[in-house]
């Protein structure tokens, strides 16, 4: 899964982590988890932001579960693009919402409806950012987009801080033999088999101005991905992607094209 940086589940259930169940009370705060993941599998690159926030994914989705955004409305908009997932939104909505469903069908729900938002923003000429969905299919606008700002900016922080961490204790990682040149199998390797050669790679990259913070698909973590504009891969890669974790953690860190 594309871990949205800012997924902080504890923090979501209001810091209960034995409840853990969404503010509504009606989905556990682990399938909540489950529909984000569905969500993310059917949407574009141009509107993975609307998601990144559990709480604006939720203001996102909460007028279909309460009925203030009818999906036979949608389905006389959008036409025949999404006959399919507006089907299975109106025969799944009553289980995911107020049944029992499995994660599955949980995560289901959310790629067909990530489906007909896709095709709602392209009819509606709101690809450039994604936020403009919002001002078409919830009410609560001006509250969602204030939580993906103030989330984005606390998570970017808190990345930020901790690829320094991760840099300033470079010399507690070792790279995975694996991931250097001459090793077997297809991993992506570098084009070297100088452990420290590969941690000074990885120390300019975390601390790179050009360095991209990214989610990652497991929790509490990120990617940073950089070019470094010269050949550090076995194959000719100059980018490298590092997997940290909260914490200042490298976890893992290799060449990609």
């Amino acid at each position: 899964m594309d871990n949205p940086l800012s997924h902080n589940l504890y923090a979501y259930c209001g810091n209960n982590p034995i409840s853990y169940t969404d503010p509504s009370g009606n989905m556990r705060c682990n399938q909540v988890d489950d529909l984000l993941y569905g969500l993310v599998q059917s949407l574009g690159e141009s509107i993975k932001d609307i998601i990144y926030s559990p709480l604006a994914a939720w203001a996102l989705v909460k007028d279909i579960k309460n009925g203030n955004l009818s999906l036979q409305d949608l389905a006389d908009a959008l036409g025949e693009s999404v006959a399919g997932p507006i089907k299975h939104l109106m025969a799944n909505s009553g289980k995911v919402w107020f049944g029992d469903p499995t994660d599955a069908q949980v995560q289901q729900y959310g790629k067909n409806l990530g489906y007909v938002i896709q095709e709602a923003i392209a009819v509606g000429g709101a690809v450039k950012t994604g936020i403009k969905v919002i001002d078409k299919m919830v009410t609560s606008t001006k509250t969602a987009k204030k939580v993906i700002a103030a989330e984005a900016n606390s998570v970017l922080k808190k990345a930020s801080e901790a690829a320094y961490k991760a840099a300033d204790n470079i010399d507690s990682f070792t790279v995975s033999n694996k991931h250097l040149y001459g090793a077997g199998g297809n991993w992506n390797k570098f084009n070297t088999n100088d452990a420290n050669k590969v941690n000074r790679i990885i120390k300019e990259a975390l601390e790179s101005q050009n360095a991209q913070f990214l989610p990652n698909n497991q929790p509490n973590s990120f990617k940073i991905e950089v070019d470094l504009g010269r050949s550090i891969g076995a194959k000719g890669e100059t980018k490298v992607r590092v997997i940290i974790g909260d914490d200042g953690k490298i976890w893992t860190a290799f060449p990609i094209k």
